[in-house]
């Protein structure tokens, strides 16, 4: 009997089977789906995927940096951050958009999939598109996700457009009207 068909075969089923690469830790950029008018604040998530994923399933996410960029400037602007409850802000001391540490460190046992590691608040100021990004600079040794035994995960890059638009001309003509009749009503109400 002839083994190499079936040990072929036995090999193409272990092949399929397995990943074609290890998952690495990843970042993304989220937001709610919303029309965002000038002068709204909007909420940006800056969340971790596959944090502890390969070799980093049995290691601790110590400290986090990275910088937020965004483009054309004036159209949007940076208003605020809240980081994930673990961690303790750094940005400022670091000279960083976005930097944050926990001693010790965010395990896999204490998350469950993904992580949000921040919110970023924008303002939006002005009507228009803007691409917004957060990165990594892996010549700094502040950037990147940083875990206790293995090297820091840097080269990350997320991006998101975002789209400000005026307020709609029909708000203000309801305002309008409102307080026209409001106007008349009181007028009616002297005589």
């Amino acid at each position: 009997m002839n083994s190499k068909p079936l040990f072929i075969a036995a090999l193409l089923a272990v092949l399929s089977s397995a990943p074609l690469s290890a998952a690495v830790p990843s970042l993304v950029l989220q937001t709610e789906p919303r029309t965002i008018l000038v002068g709204d604040v909007f909420s940006v998530d800056v969340v971790a995927r596959n944090l502890f994923a390969g070799a980093y399933a049995n290691d601790q996410l110590l400290a986090f940096g990275f910088d937020v960029d965004w483009a054309p400037s004036g159209l949007i602007d940076l208003a605020s951050h809240t980081l994930y409850p673990l961690f303790e802000d750094h940005s400022e001391a670091l000279g960083l958009d976005l930097a944050a540490s926990a001693f010790p460190g965010l395990t896999a046992a204490d998350v469950i999939g993904d992580v949000r590691l921040a919110t970023l608040q924008f303002r939006a100021l002005a009507q228009g598109s803007a691409w917004l990004a957060v990165n990594t600079n892996s010549t700094d040794p502040n950037q990147g996700l940083i875990f206790l035994d293995q090297a820091a995960v840097q080269g990350l890059n997320a991006s998101l457009n975002i789209t400000a638009v005026p307020l709609p001309p029909a708000a203000l003509l309801f305002a309008s009207a409102a307080c026209l009749i409001r106007r008349g009503k009181r007028g009616k109400d002297l005589a």
